[in-house]
């Protein structure tokens, strides 16, 4: 009798763990989403900024200008443009 008294009074004891931590296990799991959008948003921001630098470099050389002038459509006067290859 006494040790089915001991073992109930354990596990009282640790349900009233469990149920007085629940707001602090609810607040973890907030702040994780919370750090892991962090993580997202730093990384989306590096890549932006990595091909902005590239794109810095790219733009600094005169080959780099005209492919992106070509990319913007630009054409010499009188050329005339070469058929697009299929992907």
């Amino acid at each position: 009798m006494k040790r089915a008294a001991i073992w109930g009074v354990l596990i009282l004891a640790a349900a009233l763990g469990v149920w007085t931590t629940r707001d602090a296990w609810r607040g973890y799991a907030v702040q994780d989403d919370r750090a892991r959008q962090s993580r997202e948003e730093l990384q989306r921001m590096k890549d932006a900024e990595r091909k902005a630098r590239m794109d810095r470099i790219a733009i600094g050389t005169e080959v780099g200008r005209e492919e992106e002038a070509r990319r913007q459509g630009w054409r010499r006067p009188g050329e005339i443009p070469a058929p697009e290859l299929p992907r």
